[in-house]
């Protein structure tokens, strides 16, 4: 079971069925060729000494694998947004676009055998000094709420299979593009349960290529609503 498990590459830590269906005692049963009866008196009783927890859908799933999977996850967009920090910051996107103009200046003339060499001295206008950048503070790290309810009530209505675990990979997607400079009630407004949820319908409602509407058109759509939407969601 906890090798059906680690193998399942949409719920990492579920045991489901290819289609994302919970794999109930039957379907184990007819995997390792034992009697029906004998594999749900096994779960009774590994079920009763708590070995293994299931969700609201009756899904079996090991709760060490579901949370090591949840903070790859985060580490993962974590890693994503500090490369990309990274890169604006070698670009000079982060520095001023104040740039002090560039002197030009003529190449010496030839002097005369005898002359002392002319002292070239340049003035600089006080005007084009270079400003001190001042320290900017610090941004506080994204809200991420643990549970959304309403989000995964509207992604449930088109998706039954959906959990909270992609509530909150959502979440993720949304904080990885938030802009810097965001003031905290802005980024927690952004990232908040309703937001996400009407972000969610308004992506539904919008057609998608070749009339499906999957969780990685979601994952690609919901943040670009909720930050950039014509319709005033923050």
């Amino acid at each position: 079971m906890m090798c059906w498990m680690s193998d399942n590459e949409m719920h990492r830590g579920f045991l489901e069925l290819p289609n994302g269906t919970p794999m109930l005692s039957g379907d184990i049963a007819a995997k390792v060729g034992r009697p029906n009866t004998s594999v749900q008196r096994c779960l009774d009783e590994m079920e009763r000494l708590g070995i293994f927890s299931k969700d609201e859908r009756g899904c079996v799933y090991s709760r060490r694998m579901a949370r090591d999977t949840h903070i790859s996850s985060v580490r993962r967009e974590a890693a994503k947004a500090r490369h990309d920090t990274e890169k604006r910051a070698a670009s000079g996107r982060f520095c001023s676009d104040f740039a002090p103009a560039k002197q030009d200046f003529a190449p010496p003339k030839p002097h005369a055998k005898g002359m002392q060499k002319p002292t070239v001295t340049a003035s600089v206008p006080v005007s084009a000094s270079v400003p001190v950048l001042q320290p900017q503070p610090a941004v506080a790290a994204a809200p991420i709420r643990h549970e959304y309810p309403l989000t995964l009530a509207v992604i449930r209505e088109h998706d039954a299979a959906a959990d909270h675990l992609f509530c909150l990979k959502l979440a993720h997607a949304i904080a990885g593009v938030i802009p810097d400079g965001w003031p905290p009630g802005k980024v927690e407004k952004a990232l908040s349960d309703p937001i996400i949820a009407r972000a969610c319908r308004e992506s539904y409602a919008t057609p998608g290529r070749n009339g499906k509407h999957g969780a990685g058109l979601l994952l690609s759509t919901v943040p670009r609503i909720v930050i950039g939407g014509k319709t005033n969601y923050v």
